[in-house]
């Protein structure tokens, strides 16, 4: 068989091996990465187990203190920095985090949504750090979802209802409502919400 012959041949032979080595190198990568990211974020929700849900309950309500807060600061911001876990962070969990984080002890003044900050700011000092106390544990929770997500592990937030707090929260961070992991709620039926009401006449 002429060269030439031998060539035409060979030459879409080993384009086809060249491309499927590409892919395989790239697919191992991707399951390298998704490895690492499940570790870091075992590790995240680890440091999480201080703002457990049940602590917004009537019958345990219990807000995050303000030493509780500072504390989670600080192991969020070593979390982050350790092992290069924070590049592991999807980029619209990426959001989410970083406004939980700064949520947790930020001057009210750099608060967001403003729409919760305005409230904050009718109540007296007590009841302030009260109420950041008790957002902080659903941002946590909601946070926790967003990670979820990451992982292709869809679930629900353990409050009952995303209520407009919640709502504002997620869309100050670019969340869109309209998309998982928020989407499935809309066909989740009602349950009997046994949560604290953190502000006066709040929406749900």
């Amino acid at each position: 068989m002429p060269l030439t012959e031998i060539a035409a041949i060979a030459g879409p032979i080993v384009a086809l091996i060249g491309a499927y080595l590409a892919y395989s190198h790239r697919r191992q990568i991707k399951l390298q990465v998704a490895e690492k990211r499940l570790a870091a974020y075992e590790a995240l929700w680890d440091k999480m187990g201080i703002a457990s849900p049940v602590r917004l309950t009537e019958w345990k309500a219990e807000p995050l203190t303000q030493q509780e807060r500072e504390k989670l600061f600080d192991d969020f911001t070593a979390w982050y920095f350790k092992n290069g876990n924070g590049m592991f962070l999807g980029g619209r969990t990426r959001s989410v985090y970083l406004r939980v984080k700064d949520n947790l002890i930020c001057d009210l003044a750099y608060y967001e949504p403003l729409s919760i900050r305005e409230k904050l700011r009718q109540l007296p000092s007590e009841r302030q750090e009260q109420a950041r106390g008790y957002l902080s544990i659903r941002q946590l929770s909601l946070l926790r979802n967003r990670m979820k997500a990451d992982l292709d592990v869809y679930g629900l937030p353990y409050h009952v209802d995303l209520d407009g707090d919640d709502k504002a929260f997620l869309d100050c961070c670019g969340e869109d409502l309209s998309s998982k992991p928020w989407i499935r709620r809309q066909r989740m039926p009602k349950k009997i919400d046994q949560n604290v009401k953190i502000f006066p006449k709040q929406e749900s």
